[in-house]
């Protein structure tokens, strides 16, 4: 069957085509491999990827990621790509994709780790015909390693059950920034050297001798493989001619960045050895445990016996709140009871 569609209706036409198709990626029909999102998302955007229009194969990509940036922009019009060799104004980026920290207007976790998760679809399969959207994609991805990283820094006015979705997303979005540096020169991605280490990088240095060093590590990794990268690497001390001003305060940056991790792993090392000797006196421990119960099984069961009541009405204590709670008597005569019997077995045991 085919369908003829006026010129003038072909971008609404687009537009509801595209949303059956963004559907079609996450939905999941049943338990087979092939209803998997991660292969739906493939099979739809190669189908996209093969598309060809009277306007330009570039048409087809620019309408998707219009659709998919939407709920990250705060425009109707976002610029989804940029021109070739024309300047790029970052700052402006990141103010138009922000994708903020208030829960009225933010965008929902679950959409930001869809959008992460399809992000390394897309490099796989569009390659480098993503080089006009790059400035657009590095600065979602800034912005959300920014504001999940904000979010866990004051994680105790955050519900528990959103602490792990940030995480996920502060994790994503580095990795997926440094895919696009691994996979696209240097060149064009340095504009935004000073975003992700003012935004990204920065903001964990703070964070490092209380959390893992290997969610800030991969970002100055990649850019070490890099030669074109490397006087980001170096302490201030050479200058080129291409140098932009601010490479010099960067550097700086990252060699303190770097001494935060050294002093970060030495306390991590020193809490591992107190956590060893924490470890070694409850082997002791339970050495002795085992020797009292071959050699005096009666008081080893009564003292495991009370350590286990213990651990019981403690549990119940602070499942009831601060204080406590009486305990009710119908389980507290089942308990004596249990007692009882018990202290009747062991008795038996030792006639």
């Amino acid at each position: 069957m085919c369908v003829f569609v006026e010129p003038e209706h072909v971008e609404e036409v687009t537009t509801v085509f595209f949303r059956l198709l963004q559907a079609k990626m996450f939905a999941r029909k049943g338990k087979s491999q092939k209803y998997s999102p991660k292969f739906q998302r493939a099979l739809v955007l190669r189908y996209l990827a093969d598309c060809r229009t009277e306007d330009g194969e570039g048409f087809v990509l620019d309408a998707f990621l219009h659709l998919l940036v939407l709920p990250f922009a705060q425009s109707p019009t976002p610029p989804v790509s940029v021109a070739p060799g024309a300047a790029v104004d970052v700052d402006a980026l990141l103010a138009e994709f922000n994708v903020g920290t208030d829960v009225h207007a933010a965008v929902p976790l679950n959409r930001q780790v869809g959008f992460l998760m399809l992000a390394e679809s897309l490099l796989k399969v569009f390659g480098t015909r993503l080089q006009p959207h790059l400035p657009m994609m590095v600065a979602i991805m800034v912005q959300m390693a920014r504001e999940a990283h904000a979010l866990l820094a004051r994680r105790d006015g955050v519900a528990p059950r959103y602490i792990r979705e940030l995480r996920m997303i502060r994790k994503l979005s580095i990795r997926r920034l440094c895919s696009l540096y691994n996979f696209f020169n240097a060149k064009l991605l340095e504009p935004f050297a000073s975003a992700v280490h003012a935004h990204v990088i920065g903001p964990q240095v703070a964070s490092l001798y209380h959390e893992c060093s290997n969610a800030v590590v991969p970002i100055p990794n990649t850019w070490s493989e890099d030669p074109k990268m490397h006087r980001m690497n170096n302490n201030g001390t050479m200058e080129r001619w291409d140098q932009p001003e601010d490479i010099q305060e960067l550097a700086k940056s990252t060699h303190d960045l770097i001494r935060g991790i050294i002093g970060a792993k030495h306390i991590s090392s020193t809490m591992s050895e107190e956590k060893h000797k924490v470890s070694a006196k409850r082997a002791v421990r339970r050495q002795r445990e085992q020797q009292e119960l071959i050699t005096n099984p009666k008081k080893a069961l009564r003292r495991k016996a009370r350590s286990h009541e213990l651990k019981r009405d403690a549990r119940r204590r602070k499942n009831a709140g601060i204080g406590g709670m009486p305990i009710n008597p119908v389980e507290l005569k089942k308990l004596h009871n249990k007692r009882r019997e018990h202290n009747r077995k062991l008795n038996l045991m030792d006639d």
